[in-house]
Protein backbone atom coordinates (compact mmCIF):
# COMPACT_ATOMS: atom_id res chain seq x y z
CA UNK A 1 0.00 0.00 0.00
CA UNK A 2 0.78 3.60 -0.64
CA UNK A 3 0.04 6.69 1.07
CA UNK A 4 0.36 10.13 -0.68
CA UNK A 5 0.15 13.81 0.66
CA UNK A 6 0.23 16.31 -1.84
CA UNK A 7 0.12 20.82 -1.00
CA UNK A 8 -0.49 23.35 -3.25
CA UNK A 9 1.11 26.32 -3.22
CA UNK A 10 1.20 29.68 -5.02
CA UNK A 11 -2.67 28.94 -6.18
CA UNK A 12 -1.44 26.31 -7.77
CA UNK A 13 1.80 27.28 -9.34
CA UNK A 14 3.59 25.07 -7.03
CA UNK A 15 2.27 21.60 -6.44
CA UNK A 16 4.70 18.90 -3.79
CA UNK A 17 3.48 15.79 -3.02
CA UNK A 18 5.03 13.19 -0.93
CA UNK A 19 3.86 9.76 -0.49
CA UNK A 20 5.52 6.37 0.89
CA UNK A 21 4.60 3.03 1.12
CA UNK A 22 5.59 -0.86 0.66
CA UNK A 23 6.93 -2.22 -2.36
CA UNK A 24 6.62 -5.89 -2.94
CA UNK A 25 9.75 -7.42 -4.54
CA UNK A 26 10.01 -9.77 -6.93
CA UNK A 27 12.00 -12.49 -5.47
CA UNK A 28 10.39 -14.76 -2.59
CA UNK A 29 7.60 -12.64 -1.26
CA UNK A 30 10.31 -9.69 -0.25
CA UNK A 31 9.34 -6.54 0.32
CA UNK A 32 11.13 -2.94 0.40
CA UNK A 33 9.66 0.36 2.16
CA UNK A 34 9.29 2.99 -0.84
CA UNK A 35 9.43 6.88 -0.93
CA UNK A 36 9.18 9.46 -3.62
CA UNK A 37 8.92 13.34 -3.46
CA UNK A 38 7.96 15.40 -6.49
CA UNK A 39 7.16 19.00 -7.06
CA UNK A 40 5.05 19.95 -10.12
CA UNK A 41 5.63 23.70 -11.32
CA UNK A 42 2.55 24.76 -13.27
CA UNK A 43 4.31 27.46 -16.48
CA UNK A 44 0.92 28.20 -17.97
CA UNK A 45 -2.59 26.57 -17.67
CA UNK A 46 -1.37 23.82 -20.27
CA UNK A 47 2.74 23.13 -19.75
CA UNK A 48 3.91 22.18 -16.35
CA UNK A 49 7.62 21.09 -14.95
CA UNK A 50 8.13 18.01 -13.58
CA UNK A 51 11.00 16.83 -11.26
CA UNK A 52 10.91 13.44 -8.49
CA UNK A 53 13.19 11.92 -6.33
CA UNK A 54 12.09 8.32 -5.48
CA UNK A 55 13.89 5.36 -3.67
CA UNK A 56 13.00 1.61 -2.34
CA UNK A 57 15.19 1.89 0.53
CA UNK A 58 17.26 -1.42 -1.21
CA UNK A 59 18.08 -0.01 -4.20
CA UNK A 60 19.75 3.50 -5.43
CA UNK A 61 17.47 6.79 -5.52
CA UNK A 62 16.32 7.58 -8.50
CA UNK A 63 15.69 11.65 -10.46
CA UNK A 64 13.42 11.95 -13.07
CA UNK A 65 12.85 15.45 -14.27
CA UNK A 66 10.06 16.33 -17.55
CA UNK A 67 7.16 17.94 -18.48
CA UNK A 68 3.41 17.35 -18.81
CA UNK A 69 1.23 19.06 -21.33
CA UNK A 70 -2.81 18.90 -20.94
CA UNK A 71 -4.62 18.53 -24.32
CA UNK A 72 -7.55 18.91 -22.35
CA UNK A 73 -7.01 20.67 -19.40
CA UNK A 74 -8.44 19.10 -15.97
CA UNK A 75 -9.13 16.15 -18.87
CA UNK A 76 -6.61 14.55 -20.58
CA UNK A 77 -2.89 14.83 -19.68
CA UNK A 78 0.24 13.66 -21.65
CA UNK A 79 3.77 13.20 -19.39
CA UNK A 80 7.10 12.44 -20.65
CA UNK A 81 10.20 12.57 -18.46
CA UNK A 82 13.85 11.44 -18.69
CA UNK A 83 15.48 9.99 -15.39
CA UNK A 84 18.65 8.51 -14.07
CA UNK A 85 20.22 6.30 -11.28
CA UNK A 86 21.61 8.63 -8.50
CA UNK A 87 24.88 8.12 -9.60
CA UNK A 88 23.86 9.45 -13.05
CA UNK A 89 24.31 7.36 -16.02
CA UNK A 90 24.30 3.64 -15.01
CA UNK A 91 20.53 3.21 -15.52
CA UNK A 92 18.68 5.82 -18.09
CA UNK A 93 15.19 5.95 -18.35
CA UNK A 94 12.56 7.62 -20.61
CA UNK A 95 9.17 7.31 -19.66
CA UNK A 96 5.69 8.51 -21.68
CA UNK A 97 2.42 8.71 -19.74
CA UNK A 98 -0.70 9.33 -20.60
CA UNK A 99 -3.04 10.22 -18.14
CA UNK A 100 -7.41 10.48 -18.39
CA UNK A 101 -9.21 12.00 -15.41
CA UNK A 102 -12.84 12.50 -15.30
CA UNK A 103 -14.47 14.46 -13.01
CA UNK A 104 -18.07 12.47 -12.85
CA UNK A 105 -15.75 9.30 -10.70
CA UNK A 106 -15.34 11.80 -7.99
CA UNK A 107 -18.55 12.76 -7.43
Amino acid sequence: GTVVASRSFFDDRLIAHVNGGVQRLGDAGRAALAFAVMAEFNITERLAMLAETYDTMRSRRFYHAGLRVSIMPEHVMLNAAIGSESNFGATRQWTIGLHFVSRSLFR
